[in-house]
């Protein structure tokens, strides 16, 4: 448990626009697709793979079986195909099906295993052939897998899957940092950041399990523990945000168990307490400081509504309403985005 008693877009008219747009090219993306499939049997599959990843991202389901099947193929394939491939093409189809996840999750899952095993059996040769193929996978190709976990409506099943890849992740930055096998710049781009884990806590918030908020306090203990090994490894630390704390209050409120507004109460009251410490003059603190905001308040307001306390739990959301207008009156409740820019899409 956190010791915290301690001290999608609005719709503008150039989107439109563009929605209406990627629409028309839809069938002639389709048009690319059959056309590049000839000059793949003519010119050695090379213009094919240019094309495929210039496509308009339209996530059509069809078509991102199409080309992720041939793509797959091509893996298999002799040595002088596979020279030709690029790490985008891969990005773009897992992105995809990290899209349609949420109609297709069992289809979407699976493809996105197979594209990321390719990337990771790659990896595993690079370990021992410098010579290897370059098409790894970082940190963006788990996030989009991980994604995919979260949107398939696969329940507690499918976050407890997309845990196991985030502690897989650790677990292979801390061998191959102990052994030294990929270079520095390899081995920061495995880590997982602040987005990774946020994907797997907001996973586990959407499957509304009466034990997901406690799942996900030991998440973000997981994380605070991988902070303090970045710092021994010289890597990136993947810092809590407001999101972050947001996706843990989300799950013991979606969970109703029976201390979930006492829990999110408190990781609230923690970090407007942090904040305001570190305001003081003279204050230092290594603890993480995350700047509360209206999401927060609003991830509080959220649990009192689902707790079924009634009247009490009006008053205290009024409570909540007075006090986030007051911090935001004295210019300490921090803005939607700050601090979380990083964080954004995948």
């Amino acid at each position: 448990m956190i010791n915290f008693t301690s001290c999608r877009r609005t719709r503008t008219g150039f989107g439109q626009i563009m929605n209406s747009t990627l629409k028309a090219t839809f069938l002639e993306s389709r048009k690319i697709s059959l056309v590049a499939s000839t000059l793949l049997e003519r010119k050695g599959r090379q213009p094919y793979l240019r094309s495929v990843s210039n496509l308009f991202h339209n996530y059509d389901e069809d078509v991102l079986l199409e080309e992720t099947n041939e793509l797959l193929r091509i893996c298999r394939s002799d040595e002088k195909d596979r020279a030709h491939l690029e790490r985008s093409t891969f990005d773009r189809l897992m992105k995809g099906w990290s899209e349609v996840a949420a109609k297709d999750g069992p289809i979407a899952v699976q493809k996105s295993l197979e594209l990321l095993r390719i990337l990771e059996r790659n990896l595993e040769k690079q370990t021992a052939d410098k010579d290897a193929s370059p098409l790894i996978p970082d940190s963006i190709s788990y996030n989009m897998l991980l994604h995919t976990y979260a949107s398939c409506e696969g329940g507690i099943e499918a976050s407890q899957n997309a845990l196991t890849y985030l502690e897989g992740m650790i677990v292979r930055c801390r061998e191959y940092h102990k052994t030294k096998q990929l270079d520095f710049s390899k081995l920061q781009s495995l880590a997982p950041t602040t987005k990774t884990f946020n994907i797997v806590l907001n996973s586990w918030a959407k499957t509304k399990d009466e034990n997901a908020g406690r799942k996900a306090e030991k998440i973000y203990t997981l994380m605070e523990d991988w902070i303090q090994e970045c710092r021994e490894m010289s890597l990136a630390e993947a810092i809590p945000n407001s999101r972050t704390l947001c996706a843990v209050m989300d799950a013991w409120a979606e969970s109703k168990a029976f201390d979930a507004t006492e829990r999110v109460m408190a990781i609230l009251e923690v970090a407007v307490t942090k904040k305001m410490l570190s305001l003081e003059d003279g204050h230092k603190s290594d603890s993480i400081i995350v700047n509360p905001n209206v999401l927060m308040f609003n991830s509080c307001i959220k649990a009192w509504a689902l707790s079924g306390k009634g009247r009490y739990a009006a008053q205290k959301a009024e409570t909540l309403l007075r006090w986030m207008m007051e911090l935001n009156e004295s210019g300490e409740l921090g803005s939607k985005s700050e601090s979380d820019e990083d964080d954004a899409g995948l």
